[in-house]
Order: structure tokens, then C-alpha cells, then sequence
């Protein structure tokens, strides 16, 4: 097993760490779509409620930002969630979520690929337990949420 990685690209060294370094912060967008599945969120920084968000476009709320970003407002980015982050609700939590309907559900023994579709036509996926996807079913509105701090934000 390897103990550090190294991704290139275009011939160009990008980024080198362990295995879950890669895969939990990605340096760039690049490295966060070559290294497993993500959901991406393009916008701009803004303030919010204590924290920092990413306003994105057709989305109704910014969304919440981790703690340890330090970015000026304005700044464009990307957030880069891991579908195994997205938590699933049949009502609206008390955490950040945005609403979302069922797309399909793809079972993969042990896991399931919840496919969202949320206002904007944005497409998401959320990896969840298959014995948990059971309850979801095509059409179905739920809420998609995660903790601020299980995003990355990616500024190239």
C-alpha cells in the first residue's frame, strides 16, 4: 500500500500526500474530481451567521462555510463535498440542508447511490448504508445536508 501519492497533471505535479490527504483535502478542483466522486459548488464567498458561506447560483441560502477557511468575501470558489458527507432527511433538519428530490437510487450491496436533483438542476450524490437508502424512492423530496467542516473550498 502506498504511503504517499502524487498527482499530476498535463505533465505538471499538483499535489502530494498521503492517500486520505488526497482524498479529504484536494488542493484543487482538478485533484477533488480525479481522486474519487464529489459534488461541486461554484460561487462566491459571503458573510453569514457566524461563519463564512458560498453564495451559489440557484441555490436559496449560502452555504455554510468550514471554520477554517480565511478567504475574503467576494473571492470565487469551489466547494468540494464527498457524497459519503451528505446526510439525508424526510424533513427539514436543524442544520443547513437544502431541499432535494430522489433521482434514482443505485444499490451497490452494502452501500447505495442516492442520486439528488435539486432546484437549480444541479445533479448531487449522496453514499449512504443500503439498508438506510430503503426509505428513499424516486420523486421523493428530502433534505440534503453536511456539516460545515466536512467540505473543502478550492480557490483554483
Amino acid at each position: 500500500m502506498a504511503s504517499r501519492l502524487a498527482v499530476m497533471n498535463r505533465g505538471c505535479l499538483v499535489q502530494i500526500g498521503t492517500p486520505a490527504e488526497i482524498y479529504e483535502q484536494p488542493n484543487s478542483r482538478f485533484v477533488a474530481d480525479f481522486v474519487g466522486e464529489v459534488n461541486l459548488f461554484e460561487g462566491k464567498l459571503t458573510a453569514a451567521f457566524n461563519c463564512l458561506a458560498l453564495d451559489v447560483a440557484g441555490l436559496a441560502r449560502p452555504i455554510p462555510l468550514p471554520s477554517r477557511t480565511a478567504l475574503p468575501q467576494g473571492t470565487t470558489a469551489t466547494l468540494a463535498l464527498r457524497p459519503e458527507k451528505l446526510r439525508l432527511w424526510h424533513e427539514p433538519p436543524v442544520e443547513f440542508a437544502i431541499p432535494a428530490t430522489v433521482a434514482s437510487v443505485g444499490y451497490f450491496g452494502g452501500v447505495s447511490i442516492v442520486h439528488l436533483m435539486v432546484g437549480d438542476g444541479r445533479l448531487l450524490k449522496a453514499r449512504v448504508a443500503s439498508a438506510a437508502a430503503r426509505c428513499f424512492t424516486r420523486g421523493m423530496a428530502v433534505w440534503a445536508g453536511w456539516s460545515p467542516d466536512d467540505g473543502v473550498v478550492i480557490t483554483r
